[in-house]
Formats: structure tokens, sequence, C-alpha cells
């Protein structure tokens, strides 16, 4: 079996394969969010304004998930908040479909938003615990494989589920997090460094956003962010809006995922040799042009395929690589942190980008598509300019084991 893997995984960790075997157990039933917006408006009945409004609070629930998750992540270890998050989150899910009033509809997107982005912080920095430098694009490859691998599957099977009713969307997605949390319970140690340490405190958030190479960063990543929170809303509400069957809409959406199982791996392992910079902001114009092709592809199928393919192309050259970037950008005390603040970047993006999107869509198509343009290639112009950081970006912790080595 050991020579059957690509030498690119061969030695690592089993806890690493632990991580991304539940990975790939709870992308598996991740029924929800492709057809969450789609939920709001036929089943109850709410405009293109309130769906983006609670889309958005989905993604505010991030900005206090994100940075709290990365906090406890840190300060208490990664185990519980895998595990307590995740179980939440199934819970959250469940709640939100029985709810009905709109109050709580928008309170529980914000609950529901809040345990999704908890458990990514830790993920990240557990990952980042596991390995070592020279391994990790590596290993954020292989954990994004397993998500999309199951994305694939789910957002297919979703497809078919939701012919039996949303209730089986919701039900399955509660059930696979759920699941996810006992496997991390039973299953992964706690690999905090802090754990292990001599009583050194890992440090804080203004620690993290001192770092001025992180700051321009994360200005790049929000505003990449800005334009791909939109295949969760508008997207989906324009395509089926055209006439497209909801089910051709989840097996459109599941072409990313497939797409981003099959090239993703060894796209990376050809890219991470060049610099970073440039295949971010690649990335970023990428994902805006893909999107913005939209207005030219109609109903066809084919065509709409091909403007997923081009978006799915810049988030291919983007998360691994961007992932790795920030994990040797990270002190070992601070990488919840770190990777929180960058979630609190999503965050930030899938609070404001629905809700401007769903804005922008209720004025004209024209607007949502050129808004996607300008943004984009704001994001690539930042990430250009980004300096190659060749020290270690922190002082009073002391050199990370890879901070000379950013891709």
């Amino acid at each position: 079996m050991h020579r059957l893997l690509s030498p690119r995984l061969r030695g690592l960790p089993r806890e690493v394969w632990i991580l991304v075997a539940g990975a790939l157990i709870t992308r598996a039933g991740s029924f929800v969010l492709p057809f969450f917006a789609i939920f709001l408006r036929d089943e109850r009945n709410l405009s293109s304004t309130y769906v983006g409004t609670a889309v958005a609070l989905f993604g505010a629930g991030s900005l206090v998930g994100a940075p709290v998750g990365g906090q406890v992540a840190d300060l208490v270890g990664r185990k519980p908040v895998l595990a307590g998050a995740n179980a939440l989150q199934g819970a959250a899910f469940l709640v939100l479909f029985v709810t009905t009033h709109p109050a709580a509809v928008l309170l529980m997107c914000f609950a529901a938003g809040a345990f999704t982005e908890a458990t990514r912080p830790a993920s990240s920095a557990m990952l980042t615990d596991l390995t070592t430098a020279d391994r990790r694009t590596d290993a954020f490859a292989l954990w994004r494989l397993a998500i999309n691998l199951g994305f694939a599957v789910g957002t297919s099977v979703g497809g078919l589920l939701i012919r039996f009713g949303f209730g089986k969307l919701f039900l399955a997605d509660a059930a696979t997090t759920m699941v996810f949390a006992a496997v991390v319970v039973l299953l992964l140690p706690e690999t905090n460094p802090a754990h292990r340490s001599t009583g050194e405190q890992p440090g804080s958030y203004r620690q993290v956003f001192g770092d001025p190479v992180f700051r321009r960063f994360w200005v790049a990543m929000l505003l990449s962010a800005l334009v791909f929170s939109q295949p969760v809303t508008t997207l989906g509400l324009v395509v089926t809006g055209r006439g497209v069957p909801e089910s051709t809409w989840g097996l459109l959406y599941a072409f990313n995922g497939l797409l981003i199982l099959l090239t993703e791996f060894w796209l990376v392992g050809k890219v991470a040799r060049y610099d970073a910079r440039v295949v971010l902001a690649l990335s970023g114009v990428l994902v805006g042009a893909g999107f913005a092709a939209t207005a030219l592809a109609g109903r066809s199928v084919p065509r709409l395929a091909l403007t997923v393919a081009i978006w799915t192309l810049g988030e291919i050259l983007g998360a691994s690589i961007a992932q790795a970037y920030l994990s040797r950008l990270a002190p070992p005390l601070l990488r919840g942190r770190y990777a929180g603040a960058l979630g609190l970047a999503f965050g930030v993006a899938f609070t404001l980008g629905p809700l401007l999107g769903g804005m922008a869509l209720d004025r004209s198509e024209a607007a949502l598509w050129l808004g996607a343009i300008v943004v984009s290639a704001a994001a690539a112009f930042t990430f250009m300019t980004l300096p190659a950081p060749v020290v270690a970006r922190d002082r009073r912790t002391g050199p990370t084991e890879a901070a000379p080595a950013l891709p």
C-alpha cells in the first residue's frame, strides 16, 4: 500500500490522515449550503435582499467563530474546538430547518456560521502542528483533496436528495458533523505546542495584526473572498432564475469539487515552486473572470460549466498556497490565532459579499458581474504588492522554523 502512494504523501503522520478522513466525512454531508439560498427563497418565500441578509449573517457568525476558535485552539487545545464546534454546528442546522420565524432564521444563521467557522483555525493549526515546513503544502493539498472529494459526492447526492425535500439535506448534514466530532474525541491527540511548553504564553491578536506582512496578506484574502462568496448566494439565484433546474445547479456546483479533486493535488505540486504572490494574484484574476463570464453563458449547461471551470482554477491556484504561506508566517504558539485571523477575513467577506451581491442582483446582473471584476482585480494587485518575507515576523516569539523558506 505504501508503494501505491504518491511520494508527496509517504511519511505524512497518521494523525494527518485521520484529520483528512474527518474532513472527508463532513464534506460528504455538506448538503445544505449550496441550496440554502434557494431554500430560503422557495420554502420561506423570502426576497433576494432578505436571502442575502440571512446568508450574510451566516458569514457574520464566522466573525465571532473564527477568532474565538483560534483563541481557544491556542489557549485550551485544538481537539476541544474540533469536537465541540462540530457537534454544535450539527445541532444548529437541525434547529435552523424547523425554525420558521424570519427573525429566528437570522439568529440561527448567525449561530450556524459561528460554529462552522470555529473549526477551521483548529484544523489549520493542527495540520501545521503535525507537519514540518517542507511537508505542509502537501498536507494542506491532501486536506483539500479530501474536502473536495466529499464536496463532489455531497453536492451530487444533495441534488438527488432535494427531490425528497429539504429535510433530508439538513438531517444528513447535521449527522456527518456529529460523526466527525466523535472521530476527533476517539482518534485524534492534542497537538497544541503550548501543552508541551514551559509555560510560555501564546500571545494575542494584537501581536498577529502587528505583523505588517500578514496585514497586507489579510486584505488581499478579504478582497478575493468577497468575490468567492457569491456561489453560495447570487450565482445559484442567477442560474436557477434563468430556468436551469435546481438539480442541475447542484451538479454544476459539484463540478467545482470534481475539478479540484482531479487536478488540485497535481497542480499545486507544479506551482508551489513559483513566487506565491504571482500564484495568488493569478488566482484572484481567474476567480473574478470566471464569475463575470456567467453573464455570457445564458442557460447553456456546457457554457455554465466552462465558467465554473475558470473560477475553480482560480480557487485551485490560491487555496493550498495561501494556507501554506500562512502557516509559515505564524509562530508555533500563535498558529491558531493566525488561522483565526485569516478566518476573520473570510467571515467579513461572507458577511458583506452576500449582502452586497444580493443588493447588486436586485439592481441588475451587470452590476454583480462588474463588481466581481473590480474587486478581484484589486485582490490581485494587493497580492503582487506583498513583500517577500524572509525573516520571522515577531521578535518576541523568535524565529519560526519555516520563516526563511517562504514561497
